[in-house]
């Protein structure tokens, strides 16, 4: 977590600090960022780097904690726009983060290596007791949290894998967006409630 110094900056000096990062995280994986590059970049002496940050990992703390709030923010709103429907909602967030990450391909492809080094999935950005209020767990076939949990983590997974697999141009978009439908509509036969 950066120090109170860093929170206590001028907005413009701190999200000056936070573009440089993002460009340096976009240049190279988060394991070799440069620090050297960040404080020259910023204009910020090296020792003030360290007032502000503890170190470089404090560092991308601080940046995937941003993220994470990010995509906390999209996901709950595209849940309420689909009526809390966790399907329909990962077909529209595939579209969406395939769509707006696009252009920082390399930003985003470096994090999203970090979060598979470190084991973190999609979901563990958000509580589960939030995310149920917002889901429409009438419509799903699961006996406790737990349950929940695993059907997050394979939506997780599939859609980590087939953004990967998109914003690598392994796949295309269409193609991409048509496979991942296909594998949550196995997954549903599975979780969804039979209709009476």
């Amino acid at each position: 977590m950066p120090t109170s110094t860093f929170f206590n900056l001028k907005d413009e000096k701190r999200n000056k600090i936070i573009e440089v990062v993002k460009k340096e995280f976009e240049r190279v994986p988060l394991s070799k960022i440069s620090i050297k590059r960040i404080v020259e970049g910023s204009y910020i002496a090296r020792g003030s780097f360290y007032q502000y940050f503890t170190s470089k990992e404090d560092l991308i703390e601080c940046i995937l904690r941003q993220e994470y709030i990010r995509v906390r923010s999209v996901i709950l709103n595209l849940l309420e726009k689909n009526n809390g429907n966790i399907f329909d909602m990962s077909y529209e967030y595939l579209e969406h983060v395939v769509e707006n990450e696009k252009s920082k391909t390399s930003y985003y492809l470096h994090i999203a290596q970090y979060l598979k080094e470190n084991t973190i999935l999609l979901f563990d950005t958000i509580d589960i007791e939030d995310l149920k209020k917002n889901l429409d767990i009438s419509i799903l076939n699961f006996q406790s949290d737990y349950d929940l949990r695993i059907m997050l983590k394979i939506i997780a997974i599939t859609l980590q894998m087939t953004k990967m697999d998109i914003l690598n141009n392994n796949i295309s978009k269409e193609d991409g967006i048509k496979r991942f439908k296909r594998e949550i509509m196995i997954l549903k036969k599975g979780m969804m409630k039979e209709e009476r």
